[in-house]
């Protein structure tokens, strides 16, 4: 593969990136594969290291950075850090798969600006802004999700949303969701080209899938 395709799915914190970018592997696992990121935060209660998130201790995630192993990172809800790791794409590609990403939106404008950089032979980026314009829906959804977190924690995710409301302009594609079922059809078809273009697979092939 000597360009390099990249699904962004981004957007606030209780967006549903995480449901959609699994919806997208269960249907399509022969062609995706979910990027899992490096994390300092507390691990939940219903979560598995290794399969939702690599949960790293923060001495771990400032070796990585020094070693230059992230693709991208950032220090997100305060002293929380996240990450892409190289290795984690690397593994996805020479897999002859294209990686979905679940990130937070000050590392996909990372990605925006530095991702050619780290590929060089080729780099083709489709970020997907998972939008919620109530911010009453995303409380509820955040306070459902069981993680154990503080008050502190839960207001720290909350108060990003004016932020990344502002910043869904910079990227590829803004998709409303507040119907599961509707934004993944509108994700679907958003995507259908990307695998079009590095398999060779049409679209009719896909939708009858």
């Amino acid at each position: 593969m000597t360009t390099y395709p990249m699904i962004a799915l981004l957007g606030p914190s209780g967006s549903g990136k995480s449901t959609i970018a699994r919806k997208l592997i269960d249907e399509y696992e022969n062609y995706f594969d979910f990027s899992i990121s490096h994390t300092t935060r507390k691990r939940g209660e219903n979560e598995k290291h290794k399969k939702d998130y690599f949960f790293i201790s923060e001495k771990s995630f400032n070796r990585m950075i020094s070693r230059e192993e992230f693709f991208e990172w950032e220090k997100v809800y305060g002293d929380d850090k996240y990450g892409t790791s190289m290795a984690e794409l690397m593994r996805i590609y020479d897999s002859g798969k294209i990686p979905i990403l679940d990130i937070d939106v000050k590392g996909a404008q990372r990605i925006l600006i530095h991702g050619s950089k780290r590929f060089t032979t080729g780099f083709e980026y489709t970020s997907i802004f998972l939008d919620v314009q109530d911010r009453a829906i995303l409380e509820e959804r955040i306070r459902s999700r069981k993680r154990g977190e503080s008050e502190e924690k839960i207001n720290q995710r909350l108060n990003r949303y004016d932020m990344e409301q502002k910043e869904k302009k910079c990227f590829s594609h803004v998709v409303e969701n507040i119907n599961l079922d509707q934004c993944y059809e509108n994700v679907r078809t958003i995507i259908f080209p990307v695998i079009e273009r590095f398999t060779g697979v049409s679209r009719s092939l896909l939708q009858s899938s």
